[in-house]
Formats: structure tokens, C-alpha cells, sequence
């Protein structure tokens, strides 16, 4: 079995620990009065979109968004052809947009965008350092003075600080949502009763 059939099989079953199987099997086979008050339903599914996220989830998405592609995609590149463009374009979004999928679920895109934009950036600098770099002399840090080697470096350090940031984007998600999770519960308007004589 190769090693990344394993890893989706483990992150398959992390993912699938937290799920409401009754849920799914609602899903599946609703239940025919549920059909009649499907109004009700959406309208329930609306407000349920704005109350508390898993932290747990947030974190399993980002973790599973990110890894799945990164392991599968440099395999599916090796084929070639359309399926090797899905391969690359899969590895790639990885990287940049994996770690945020966990934020856009528990309503965090600002904090999403941002650790996006980060990478898209570093991403950018190593794409042209890495196109004036000489990399057949692995002289990485420039000792020699060459230009190509310093360009060699700032790849080498750009892509280490993209990695950098993927893991501390995957570290922070569950404490992200969770804050704000208690931040829209602080923000919640108090419901007051009057009565009236």
C-alpha cells in the first residue's frame, strides 16, 4: 500500500470520529414529514449557520485540505496530461489554500485571507528567486558572491517560510474559531421582556 493511501486512510477516520451518524443517515433517508416543513428546515439550517463551529472540525478540515492533495498530487502530476495538471494544481493548493479552509468554516476569512495572502507572497518571491538562481553550484548562502547564488538562498528561505506558516496556521485554527465562537456570544443582543399593564 503506498504511504499516502495510509495517511488518507488515518485522516479519513480522524475526520470521520467526529460525525453524527444519525445525521447521516437522516441525510440519506430524510424522513417524509421532514419534507413538509422543509421552509421550517431552511430556516433552522440559517440561523445553525451562525451559531458555534468545531474547533476540533476547523482543525481536522485544515489538516485534511492540506495534506490529502499534498501527498496524492506529486503522484498524480507523474501521469502526464490533464491528470498531471490536476496534480500540480492540487499540490499547489495545498500549500496556499489548505490551512485556511478550517478558517472560512468557523467564519474566520479575514484571519483565512490573510495566511493566503502570506503564502501567495513568499510563493512569488521564491518563483522569481528560484528563476535567477544557479542552482548547480549548491552554494545556497552566496559565500562566493555570485548573484545566482544569493537568488539560490532567498528561494531556499522562501519556501521554508511558506512551510513556517502552513504549521502555524494548522497550530492556530482551533483556538481562532474558538475565539470566535465567544466572540459572537459576547455579541449576541441580551433579549429583554417587558410586560405591559
Amino acid at each position: 500500500m503506498r504511504p499516502f493511501m495510509v495517511i488518507v486512510i488515518c485522516l479519513t477516520l480522524l475526520v470521520g470520529s467526529g460525525v453524527d451518524h444519525a445525521a447521516v443517515a437522516g441525510c440519506v433517508a430524510p424522513d417524509p414529514l421532514a419534507i413538509r416543513d422543509l421552509g421550517l428546515s431552511l430556516d433552522a439550517a440559517a440561523r445553525d449557520s451562525l451559531g458555534p463551529k468545531s474547533p476540533g472540525a476547523a482543525a481536522r478540515l485544515s489538516l485534511l485540505c492540506t495534506l490529502v492533495p499534498l501527498f496524492m498530487g506529486p503522484s498524480l502530476s507523474d501521469q502526464g496530461g490533464a491528470v498531471g495538471a490536476i496534480g500540480k494544481t492540487a499540490t499547489v493548493a495545498s500549500v496556499l489554500l489548505g490551512p485556511s479552509v478550517g478558517y472560512f468554516y468557523g467564519g474566520c476569512s479575514g484571519r483565512a485571507i490573510k495566511g493566503i495572502a502570506i503564502r501567495a507572497g513568499l510563493a512569488g518571491i521564491a518563483a522569481i528567486a528560484a528563476a535567477q538562481a544557479e542552482w548547480p553550484s549548491m552554494d545556497l548562502f552566496g559565500t562566493g558572491g555570485d548573484q545566482g547564488n544569493a537568488a539560490a538562498s532567498i528561494a531556499v528561505m522562501a519556501g521554508c517560510a511558506i512551510l513556517v506558516d502552513v504549521v502555524i496556521d494548522l497550530l492556530q485554527v482551533s483556538g481562532t474559531v474558538r475565539r470566535e465562537n465567544d466572540r459572537r456570544v459576547l455579541e449576541q443582543p441580551a433579549v429583554v421582556f417587558s410586560v405591559g399593564f
